[in-house]
């Protein structure tokens, strides 16, 4: 072991996998903030964009292994899985151009709950009466949150709903594929699907940039590409039901960010909406952990 070695400064695998899915938020959380401020003076397409641009140095990195990690016995289903993440991005940025980061973020943490909805169906699994209980509760904090019927309501709120909803879809299509294909693989074919879409976007949706917005275009770059490495980290540290409920510290970031850069303060029904949705989640997440 080198100098520096987490293992060998005493680190067990839980903690090295809970730090680095926090590491894995704060990233995330960065890449929004920015992806907002840039959505101030430039389109949601370029915002988009910039979150797969480290989809080709990564290109780059992994060129003499691309061929055998392409290997798949269902292409469709990757390019789909890779269509679902890039409809999420869009829909989760739309929502992030008129409400705030903490607001948006906190909806968009239905998508655990919602996932094991999905299992259902798709991947024949079985959930117990409880845990459909929970899916409900969760739905309800999402309302809460939203509170449709409010005379402040913007039509946009409900974007980082549709967005937990598809990001549901593409976890549940990444717990299918992972039955056959390796996890290099998936982030291979998501990866370029959304490079590739977003890219040919572009010509038609390109709105000229600053030194500023060159800037931030950077910072989502760096941060959304690094946010996908030390999730593959996280999970390869430690089991899922370990480092899953940490991913609800992207909440703590999103609201920092937002009181930082736009003095935003979560109203009451944000923080009640926030808490339901974060209880209920860890629970269907440490209730899925025991059964697995």
């Amino acid at each position: 072991m080198t100098q520096g070695d987490p293992a060998q400064a005493g680190l067990s695998d839980g903690l090295r996998g809970i730090l680095w899915m926090v590491a894995t938020m704060a990233l995330l959380g960065a890449a929004d903030a920015a992806g907002k401020v840039l959505m101030e003076t430039n389109t949601v397409a370029q915002v988009v964009w910039a979150r797969w641009l480290y989809t080709w140095p990564m290109l780059l990195i992994l060129a003499p292994r691309l061929f055998s990690m392409a290997q798949t016995t269902r292409p469709a289903m990757q390019m789909f899985r890779g269509l679902l993440l890039l409809l999420t991005t869009t829909f989760l940025y739309t929502g992030f151009a008129y409400g705030p980061l903490a607001d948006v973020t906190a909806v968009m943490f239905v998508a655990p709950v919602a996932a094991v909805a999905l299992s259902v169906p798709f991947l024949g699994e079985r959930v117990n009466p409880m845990r459909w209980i929970g899916i409900l509760v969760g739905f309800v904090g999402a309302m809460i949150i939203i509170r449709p019927g409010s005379a402040a309501i913007h039509w946009a709120a409900f974007m980082p709903l549709i967005a937990a909803c598809l990001f549901a879809c593409h976890q549940t299509a990444a717990r299918h594929l992972s039955r056959t294909d390796s996890a290099m693989t998936i982030l291979l074919y998501t990866s370029v699907v959304g490079a590739v879409l977003t890219g040919a976007v572009m010509p038609f949706q390109w709105a000229p940039l600053d030194g500023f917005g060159w800037l931030l275009i950077g910072v989502i770059a760096i941060t959304g590409g690094g946010a996908n490495f030390t999730m593959i980290k996280a999970f390869g540290a430690a089991p899922t039901a370990v480092v899953a409920p940490f991913m609800y510290t992207v909440l703590l970031w999103a609201t920092a960010y937002g009181y930082i850069i736009y003095g935003e303060i979560p109203d009451v029904w944000t923080a009640v909406g926030a808490v339901v949705i974060v209880v209920t989640g860890i629970w269907v997440i440490r209730q899925e952990g025991a059964k697995s």
